[in-house]
């Protein structure tokens, strides 16, 4: 090897050296950031479902993977309770037996009986402390339960007994919050959206076909109209925010028979 060649090794080997002090020293920002920002991982669960109504708490990662399947599923025109196996079939898919055997049991305890009584019946038990000591059974029932709260969570009720509804979700930037108002125009059943948010972003919804978009930040309402709904059809809103940090938020908005 020539003198030249080893210089030249030697160089690459000094600034690479170099360039991996300084990166470590200082490392290098996104286009958008001003200082070092730490971001959550896709397997971070939202602030505002941090917390279950269940015996053992769901780890951020199954609990994430659950939202993402509600929100894919949320207008879905499958009946409820099928909505419910499917999305936990994502995570137990040779499970379906008893996913659905469970889920009868989930709605006849809705219907009949509490909450309480169902995960009594279900051995989910007090003495549990940790997901990962339940057994198979018991992990299913869990986020078959968890997945009738994100449900419930994300899903805004209106009727003509029940015309108005506000929803909040408190996020780390601040709270998202929403306001449905059910009415009749010309005999033409219509919704009226308003939505708050604590950054800038984007709002998304599809209606009639059609992919509807409109930009949002916190100093304006953003309102718009749903008309010509449906009876028992879900109408999904999609909150985008550009905050990288923010996980997006997916809503449905439904008019019930009664």
């Amino acid at each position: 090897m020539s003198d030249l060649s080893i210089l030249e090794n030697r160089f690459q080997e000094i600034m690479k050296r170099r360039l991996t002090l300084e990166i470590e020293r200082r490392p290098p920002l996104f286009p958008w950031e001003t200082e070092i920002v730490e971001y959550p991982t896709d397997n971070q669960s939202p602030s505002w479902l941090s917390r279950l109504a269940l015996p053992v708490q769901l780890p951020a990662q199954v609990l994430s993977q659950l939202i993402q399947a509600c929100s894919q599923r949320l207008d879905s025109f499958e009946p409820h309770p099928k909505k419910i196996v499917q999305v936990v079939s994502e995570l137990f898919p040779n499970q379906l037996d008893f996913l659905n055997n469970q889920a009868n049991i989930m709605r006849l305890a809705v219907a009949t009986r509490s909450s309480a009584t169902l995960i009594k019946d279900s051995s989910l038990n007090s003495d549990l402390e940790d997901y990962e000591e339940c057994s198979l059974e018991q992990k299913m029932t869990l986020s078959l339960l968890a997945v009738e709260q994100i449900f419930k969570a994300l899903i805004l009720n209106l009727s003509v007994t029940k015309p108005l509804i506000n929803q909040e979700w408190e996020i780390e930037t601040g709270k998202i919050l929403v306001q449905g108002t059910y009415f009749n125009s010309n005999s033409i059943p219509q919704i009226k959206v308003e939505i708050n948010v604590p950054d800038q972003g984007e709002i998304t919804w599809i209606y009639q076909n059609q992919t509807l978009k409109m930009n949002c930040n916190p100093s304006e309402k953003v309102t718009f109209y749903l008309t010509e709904i449906e009876l028992e059809k879900i109408y999904s809103v999609k909150i985008s925010l550009f905050d990288p940090a923010q996980s997006s938020l997916t809503f449905g908005l439904k008019i019930e028979e009664f």
